[in-house]
């Protein structure tokens, strides 16, 4: 190992042979630096340096070959870990062991229990679904099995493609940049497979237009047809459209760049797609404004002119359809404008509307124009006289003013030419300051003539306002001597309270004086009596000149107006010296209504005021209506208080009821802050006797809706939040233990008024810790540390915590889902939830429900005492003892009483345990009821679940044990029966050596090839397996175990004569019969008659599946199929199948539900291809099948296989048939499709 002696670079040991080493180097430093000071002066130092140096190196060696050793101490180290590692890998038991523990260990927790499924821990090569990799944002594994060398089976399904696309829209820019590679690889090397579906009109759907970018350039520029056009137009927005177009008018680049005019003025669309634009426009409910907007910008993108005789039915935008006081807005105000401009407004409803300057722009503009809507034969349109539409153009097009300049230039214009509109011109006065002399002169008004008669502007705006809202006559105006009428600024701001909400603020004498003496002249008192109740005086001054001037002198204010206004500005403004002013005059809030009281908005007081306040209000014993304490609240949040203590000592609450402050806790619990404020504001007040609080009586505890249990997930910091909660509740219990206080007594009137301290706590805070308690338990993310440390901290304050069927339910929950899983597994366990007396369809603790005992009530079954915290979560409790138990209570002591649910109970707790995982426990409960007679019964009708998951998780020994040992006592149509049925469900779950191991050890038939096609599955099993693989596998393998294959016809009669064909295709064809309730028809037909029955049977090219047999309700031995069994033997004719099953088969190659063309109608090329290949030359395109995938849009297989290189196994396809080819065009046509792109 190379060391550089210059530099350390390893840490020592020892921190203080660190400090030395360092102390050393700056010795050293020093003494040279002396050394070189001093050089000429003093050789001794030299000397003294020199050994100091020698030293310094010696230590320095020494720190260096300490490190050294320690590097070649931790180097052996990892050498022999290393080794000791290999020597475990080698061994083959502990690596099992290990993988093992690697394989059944939970590396998540489960929150959703729908998400502990058989599925879960699958092997990364048996993940194949496209939709799954992208759902859970597996891009990368994706790319990197679409790149893998080796073939890897992708699934790909027709609604793959739109998810796929649909992931492009919450992806970051990483992840987009991984689907764009596997875009491109798809496209490149699995066309075939991923355009199972029209892939610009899943984009579409997908509303995804990066996808769609990709695939309408080039090189893969794809054709866009006229529905993908349409459905774009009717449900996506303009961002997605806009891509739209550019791609049917070729036009590439980003056009949002301030030349979007260029981008769309010269795209050429059909004229059926023009006249179709607006129409498809109307009816896109969600982005329509937009998109008009937009689109009437460009004429050449839609056809006003046609819009009625190409779509007559079609429903124009009302005038109305736009918000003007009511109703629910649908488009802007600058959408209607335009659509006003080009006559696309339905005619009857363009009547005037009312103008209001207090609305938008657009909105007035749209008001306006109604006022000169046509009549008669020119009704819908706005004939505006030259002169107005000149002004208003003006003012539109002139792009020098901003919106608020436009706004006021058009009410000028309003006002001016709309002579009724008096109210909105003294609005426009108060708001601009200003007259408009137009209006005047080309009105006529009256009031031209009292400039002459006033010299102050100001005055002359006020007389003109008050005339036009006629709070005054012209008879008035002529009397006033306007030399005595005088001017105050406060007058525009009283004025501008008959246009606006919200109080005015009085803050000077000189304007009470104003007021009160009548400024105005004689229609004073009329003019201020409209907003006398709206004054608040800003001090006990200005108060106190208000009431002598009401009440002493001569005012033409109201007395009781004037006190109210005074009590207002008091609590409004907090203001000391005005609350002693109103204990002067008397007053009390009683007297006066303060039911619509609030403080004022953007005035908010300060701690000290509110404080100052409550201590008013408690010590006078004011009754304050509920809205003013909700005000009074919110008013201490916007306060300048910075702890929740300072509240607590500076506002008295007692003017608020016990009760009030109660229920505000439960509002604001999920608000930490608040919640505390008010739990302290409870502990420190008297609370009367009388107190209760309904909210914790009436609530409700539900345990699951609909096999779901009832949780919710909170933010981390509303967890913290509940559990600050809880602990300041426990806290406060506390100290109110050891509170003094007395109880109630004959000596202590007073403490028999109000509640004691252990009142308190029982009656108020126990059960509020009771119920954030609950609360805290419903959280389906809380953490169980979290869990155990508010339990433990309520319990070693001495605090009992209720426990109850929803504590032990919830307890359950936590300690695992799993658990729950189990317990919401149970047969009939949601019947509760299905009571029609149950409208909440979810399990109430507090409800009594009565059900028979063999159904779940969970409540008559599980053992609440068992199942408490102490047992749950202590660590000599493993998940197994607890899971027992749990099995014991609800599964076997039922099955016990209950015989006839024993069947139903194994089933779900066998499937349970391959859900989770546990193949151990599986085979422990398999192994201790197959050893009991009393479940010899069960076996045969065990749950369909049960064999999928037994496929899924159980190795091929496994599962050869548990068939076994089922099939062995049966007869051998039930053998036959079982394992037809296991056949199906190992094809299913894709494990392909249990279908091999299967169709050799016990030589049974294959459903049909149509079995991949039509099999019913569930959604898990279509999430994660594929139609296409099962097909693969059995045409690959077993072709010739395939009913109806067309080469193996002369080897069926043969067949049919083996016992076990026979017995195979008597089952299939009984159960069959059974569907149609035809059995003891099928016996009495005549031979004819049972062999056409038997034809339309064998037409269905599949046999009736096993896996749609209830075994429970059907049995083999019962007298029914022995009689049909009879009749098979006794009618030899059936046997000779080879009489009828040519013509049949030749039938069947055109029949329209025949395989082929069922997934030529889906659009599944992959699967047409891999037919053919196995039946080359059999199948052929029929124009039935056309038509069929033209109605479900799925053209792609059309152009897919109109290329000759792709119909070398078809019998007859578009390349030998001419009248194929014409059929699909009078086809296209019909349907009204067509390409807008130019692309074939």
């Amino acid at each position: 190992m190379e060391i550089n002696n210059n530099i350390i670079q390893y840490e020592p040991n020892n921190n203080n042979n660190n400090n030395n080493n360092n102390n050393n180097i700056n010795n050293n430093n020093n003494n040279n630096n002396n050394n070189n000071n001093n050089n000429n002066n003093n050789n001794n130092n030299n000397n003294n340096n020199n050994n100091n140096n020698n030293n310094n190196n010696k230590n320095n060696s020494n720190i260096l070959n300490k490190n050294i050793n320690k590097i070649v101490k931790e180097e052996k180290e990892v050498e022999e870990v290393e080794k000791l590692f290999w020597k475990v890998f080698g061994n083959k038991y502990l690596l099992s062991k290990i993988f093992y523990f690697i394989k059944t260990h939970d590396w998540v927790r489960y929150i959703n229990i729908d998400d502990i499924s058989v599925y879960n821990g699958m092997k990364l090569d048996y993940i194949q679904s496209l939709e799954w990799m992208v759902k859970k944002k597996q891009l990368n594994l994706l790319k990197y099995k679409l790149q893998k060398k080796e073939i890897q089976h992708i699934k790909i399904q027709p609604n793959s493609p739109q998810i796929f696309f649909e992931s492009f829209n919450d992806s970051t820019p990483e992840q987009i940049e991984v689907l764009k590679e596997c875009l491109e690889i798809l496209m490149n090397n699995h066309r075939s497979e991923f355009q199972i579906t029209d892939l610009i009109y899943s984009a579409c759907i997908a509303k995804s237009i990066i996808p769609l970018k990709i695939l309408s350039s080039a090189p893969y520029k794809l054709p866009i047809y006229s529905y993908s056009f349409e459905y774009a137009l009717s449900n996506c927005d303009l961002v997605f459209c806009k891509a739209m177009f550019q791609a049917i008018g070729g036009v590439s680049g980003n056009c949002d760049n301030g030349e979007e005019s260029n981008c769309f003025k010269d795209i050429e669309l059909p004229l059926s797609l023009r006249n179709k634009t607006l129409d498809l426009i109307f009816k896109n409910t969600q982005y329509y404004d937009g998109l008009l907007s937009f689109i009437l910008q460009y004429e050449n993108l839609f056809s006003a002119e046609q819009i009625h005789t190409t779509s007559p039915d079609i429903k124009l935008p009302t005038i109305r359809d736009h918000y003007f006081g009511f109703g629910v807005k649908k488009y802007s105000g600058e959408t209607i404008n335009k659509l006003l401009d080009n006559g696309l407004i339905e005619k009857e409803s363009i009547k005037k509307q009312t103008i209001d300057f207090k609305r938008p722009f657009h909105e007035q503009l749209i008001a306006f124009k109604s006022q000169y809507r046509g009549k008669g034969e020119d009704k819908g349109k706005i004939l505006m006289p030259d002169g107005v539409k000149e002004k208003l153009n003006q003012i539109l097009n002139n792009n020098n003013n901003n919106n608020n300049n436009k706004s006021k230039e058009l009410q000028k214009l309003i006002i001016t030419e709309i002579k009724k509109i008096k109210f909105f011109y003294s609005s426009y006065i108060v708001k601009y300051g200003e007259t408009i002399e137009e209006y005047h002169i080309k009105h006529n008004c009256w009031t031209n003539t009292l400039k002459s008669r006033i010299n102050n502007v100001k005055i002359l705006n006020i007389i003109r306002i008050v005339s036009l809202l006629h709070w005054c006559s012209q008879e008035e105006i002529d009397s006033i001597d306007f030399n005595k009428v005088t001017y105050h600024p406060i007058v525009s701001k009283i004025i501008a309270l008959h246009f606006n909400e919200g109080p005015l603020i009085i803050d000077s004498v000189k304007a009470i004086d104003w007021i009160s003496n009548g400024g105005l002249g004689p229609f004073s008192i009329r003019f201020i009596s409209k907003f006398v109740d709206r004054f608040v005086y800003s001090s006990a001054k200005i108060a106190n000149r208000i009431f002598e001037k009401c009440c002493i002198e001569k005012s033409i204010l109201p007395k009781d107006l004037v006190k109210k206004g005074i009590l207002y500005s008091a609590f409004s403004l907090g203001d000391k010296e005005m609350m002693s002013y109103i204990v002067s005059l008397g007053l009390r809030v009683k007297e006066v209504d303060t039911s619509q009281f609030k403080f004022i908005e953007g005035h908010d007081l300060t701690i000290n005021q509110l404080a100052f306040l409550s201590r008013f209000l408690s010590s006078g014993g004011y009754v304050c209506p509920l809205k003013f304490l909700c005000s009074f609240i919110e008013s201490i949040w916007k306060s300048d208080a910075i702890s929740i203590q300072e509240v607590l000592d500076k506002i008295n609450f007692k003017f608020m009821p016990a009760a009030f402050i109660s229920n505000i806790f439960f509002k604001i619990k999920n608000e930490e802050r608040k919640a505390l404020l008010f739990l302290g504001v409870l502990k420190n007040r008297d609370i009367d006797n009388g107190f209760m609080d309904f909210v914790i009586l009436t609530k409700k505890r539900i345990l699951y809706e609909e096999k779901s249990p009832f949780i919710f997930h909170a933010h981390s910091s509303t967890i913290e939040s509940y559990i600050s909660i809880i602990k300041t509740i426990v806290d406060i219990i506390q100290e109110l233990r050891k509170d003094p206080q007395q109880p109630p007594s004959e000596n202590n009137p007073k403490a028999s008024r109000f509640l004691s301290s252990q009142q308190k706590i029982t009656r108020i805070f126990e059960p509020y810790l009771d119920y954030m308690f609950e609360l805290l338990l419903s959280i389906g993310n809380l953490e169980i540390e979290q869990l155990k440390l508010v339990y433990d901290y309520i319990i070693s304050n001495s605090i009992d915590i209720q426990h109850s069927l929803y504590h032990s339910y919830f307890y359950l929950y936590h300690r695992s889902a799993k658990l729950t899983k189990y317990i919401m597994s149970r047969p009939f366990i949601d019947q509760v939830c299905q009571l029609e007396t149950n409208k909440e369809k979810a399990y109430d603790c507090n409800i009594s429900y009565q059900l028979p005992l063999e159904n779940y009530d969970i409540k008559d079954w599980l053992n609440t005492k068992l199942f408490t915290f102490q047992y749950l979560f202590s660590e000599e409790n493993s998940f197994e003892k607890i899971l027992s138990e749990l099995i014991n209570q609800l599964s076997i002591t039922q099955s016990k009483l209950y015989p006839n649910l024993a069947c139903r109970n194994i089933s779900q707790d066998l499937n349970f345990f391959l859900e989770i995982n546990k193949v151990d426990l599986f085979f422990d409960y398999f192994n201790k009821f197959s050893s009991d007679s009393n479940y010899k019964k069960v076996w045969f009708s065990l749950d369909a679940n049960v064999f999928t998951s037994m496929c899924i998780k159980l190795n091929k020994q496994q599962f050869s044990t548990i068939i076994d040992f089922i099939g062995k006592p049966l007869s051998d149509s039930k053998r036959l029966l079982l394992i037809q049925r296991a056949l199906n469900n190992c094809l299913v779950s894709h494990r392909f050596d249990l279908v091999d191991y299967l169709v050799e050890e016990y030589s049974i038939q294959i459903p049909g090839i149509g079995f991949c096609l039509l099999q019913e599955k569930t959604e898990l099993e279509k999430n994660v397996y594929d139609s296409y693989y099962e097909a693969k596998h059995i045409l690959s393998k077993y072709s010739q175990k395939i009913p109806l294959q067309p080469d193996l016809f002369e080897n069926v009669h043969q067949d049919l004569k083996s016992n076990l064909f026979q017995n195979t295709f008597s089952i299939h064809f009984y159960y069959y019969l059974k569907s149609l309730n035809s059995v003891v028809n099928f016996i009495n037909l005549g031979v004819e008659e049972k062999l056409k029955l038997l034809e339309k049977y064998l037409q269905k090219e599949t046999f009736y599946l096993f896996e749609n047999i209830s075994l429970k309700d059907f049995n083999l031995e019962e007298d029914e199929f022995k009689n049909y069994q009879d009749c098979l033997n006794n009618t030899p004719e059936i046997s000779n199948f080879n009489r009828y099953s040519r013509n049949q088969t030749e039938d069947y190659y055109n029949h329209i539900e025949n395989i082929f063309n069922m997934a030529f109608v889906k659009g599944d090329i992959k699967m047409c291809n891999l037919i053919t290949e196995y039946y080359p030359k059999k199948f052929s395109i029929t124009k039935e099948a056309c038509t069929s995938a033209i109605q479900k849009m799925n053209i792609h297989i059309i152009n897919y296989f109109l290329d000759p290189n792709n119909c070398n196994n078809l019998n007859i396809s578009f390349n030998n048939d001419l009248k194929l080819t014409s059929h699909i065009h009078s086809q296209l046509t019909n349907n009204n499709i067509y390409n807008v792109n130019g692309i074939k």
